[in-house]
């Protein structure tokens, strides 16, 4: 399962702009799909999607329980995470939904990973003017120096440093 998508992804996510969750759920999902179908077909759990995104989900308690409160603001927050994830997955079309989750059911999942589709949504159009990630490359790193290693984009040092 996955190391073939786990390399396409790979490809894929230097052309596409994908946020740290889309890239880390993306990954699991590359990782857990059924390959062989056509397209590669993801389904597992929320919880699964949320410990792919580094959240551990502690079992639901009952009302009466006294950490009740703090476990639902987890799961919730755990869940909302998995949800922005799958929903820039799907608007920047790395991933396509196959069937809706809802209780006892899972969601599933087309694993798409095709830049020239991904190219043509307007999610991506909207994630190159800049509005929804960092940019990439050279302009991403921060301009720092020190006397031995000098700014980025300078020919010499200012005098005196």
């Amino acid at each position: 399962m996955g190391s073939r998508l786990v390399k396409q992804l790979i490809a894929y996510a230097i052309d596409v702009p994908l946020k740290p969750n889309e890239y880390r759920l993306m990954t699991y999902m590359a990782l857990t799909a059924l390959d062989d179908d056509t397209p590669p077909r993801y389904f597992d759990s929320r919880e699964a999607s949320a410990l792919a995104l580094g959240r551990r989900v502690r079992d639901e308690v009952h009302p009466d329980h006294p950490d009740h409160a703090e476990i639902q603001l987890e799961r919730n927050a755990a869940f909302s995470a998995v949800k922005e994830a799958v929903s820039g997955l799907t608007g920047i079309g790395a991933i396509r939904r196959l069937k809706s989750g809802r209780a006892g059911r899972r969601a599933e999942f087309a694993v798409v990973i095709d830049v020239q589709m991904s190219i043509n949504t307007e999610e991506y159009r909207r994630r190159r003017k800049g509005d929804g990630l960092r940019p990439r490359g050279r302009d991403s790193l921060p301009l720092k120096g020190r006397k031995s290693i000098p700014l980025r984009g300078r020919e010499s040092l200012p005098a005196g440093v």
